[in-house]
């Protein structure tokens, strides 16, 4: 069953890179076309402008895609966070070899592209000096009022609508969208991606190798395994915290790991 799964992640691979490479120049086309209307509007319009388009664009880490993303004042943060998908798909050669469980890449990327979207737009917030937190707050306080705009209601009212679906469909899936402040809980998802895609991913890999029986799933090596994958997926690896002075309380290697996936993920 393994050599069946490292084909298919191999043909995923494959398929995945080609595509990113296919569509690298119409993505820095894209976003450099939007330099004059972003040089024209205040920041939080900026951000919704870019946003969506730095995140397709943070798969590469080439000099050209850097000083592009730069040239719109994403300086400190953003760039910082940008990863090359050649080597990211090669650590998760990698890691397939090392590990005993079963780890489909279509799915490792979908929720690592979630991720990913939430992580970019906190940085773009930082780098162009926005609290999302209390930009949120604000919406939420506006969205009883009559001069609300329709269409951002109608994005809220989706997104609820999203959120109920999930919880029918997939009960393990964490969207935690509340009904009164919902701008709010997008902002926290952005602000705290990792507790919310890479906990679903956790799950959905867990519950994937269980239903296979592959082997026995022991969620103590699960979580051992996983935490080795987080060196892979983190986007800002100071989130590791795996220094010698972090590790001095624990046993030994496996109970560090283990904590950190029940604290950092889990809780």
């Amino acid at each position: 069953m393994k050599e069946a799964l490292k084909k298919l992640n191999k043909k995923f691979k494959e398929q995945e890179l080609q595509r990113l490479a296919n569509e690298r120049e119409g993505l820095i086309h894209a976003l450099e076309n939007l330099k004059e209307d972003y040089l024209k509007i205040n920041d939080l319009q900026k951000f919704v402008l870019i946003a969506e388009n730095v995140f397709k664009l943070s798969f590469y880490k080439d000099d050209e895609v850097i000083e592009v993303v730069k040239s719109f004042g994403l300086l400190k943060y953003t760039p910082n966070v940008f990863i090359n998908n050649t080597d990211f798909f090669q650590a998760l050669d990698g890691y397939q070899e090392q590990v005993e469980y079963l780890y489909p890449y279509e799915l490792v990327w979908g929720f690592y592209e979630r991720y990913s979207s939430s992580v970019i737009k906190e940085k773009i917030a930082l780098d162009l000096k926005i609290d999302l937190s209390d930009v949120g707050r604000k919406v939420n306080r506006q969205i009883n009022n009559l001069n609300f705009p329709p269409i951002l209601r109608d994005v809220i009212d989706d997104l609820k609508k999203l959120a109920d679906l999930l919880k029918t469909e997939i009960p393990n899936y964490k969207m935690p969208l509340s009904d009164t402040n919902p701008l709010t809980s997008v902002m926290h998802i952005i602000n705290y991606a990792h507790k919310n895609e890479l906990y679903n991913l956790y799950h959905f890999l867990i519950d994937f190798n269980r239903e296979l029986n592959f082997i026995d799933v022991d969620e103590g090596d699960f979580k051992f395994e996983f935490y080795a994958l987080l060196e892979i997926l983190y986007r800002t690896k100071g989130q590791l915290n795996n220094s010698e002075k972090a590790k001095a309380n624990y046993y030994n290697e496996r109970q560090f790991r283990v904590a950190h996936v029940n604290r950092n993920i889990l809780s």
